[in-house]
């Protein structure tokens, strides 16, 4: 992970996978969190209407027929796993989703 190795690149996921409902943050997948290195979790906050909801071709007509789109970016403070999150990404997968969603006042879904 980079916080190990300082020639590594930081690397950007999507730990939710999808954007596929418009008022809540999706549970998170566990890939992210495998490492036990510390994340920077970035909110980031669109219209509701561009959220994947439905098909990907309405989806697409309704990016491509907007002038023009605004999103609100939010970082918040380094998420630093304890040493039961280390040890069960779910777990600091499901910490760092309850994080983003009080940033973001949405509710943290358990399914995705």
């Amino acid at each position: 992970a980079c916080t190990s190795n300082s020639r590594l690149l930081p690397l950007l996921l999507f730990p939710e996978g999808t954007t596929k409902a418009a008022r809540c943050l999706v549970k998170f997948r566990t890939g992210a969190f495998v490492s036990g290195e510390p994340v920077q979790p970035l909110a980031l906050r669109f219209w509701p209407e561009f959220a994947w909801v439905g098909s990907l071709t309405r989806h697409i007509f309704r990016m491509l027929t907007h002038w023009g789109s605004m999103v609100e970016v939010t970082f918040l403070p380094v998420y630093f796993p304890n040493e039961a999150e280390k040890k069960d990404p779910t777990l600091y997968a499901n910490n760092v989703q309850a994080v983003l969603a009080g940033a973001l006042q949405l509710p943290a879904e358990r399914v995705s």
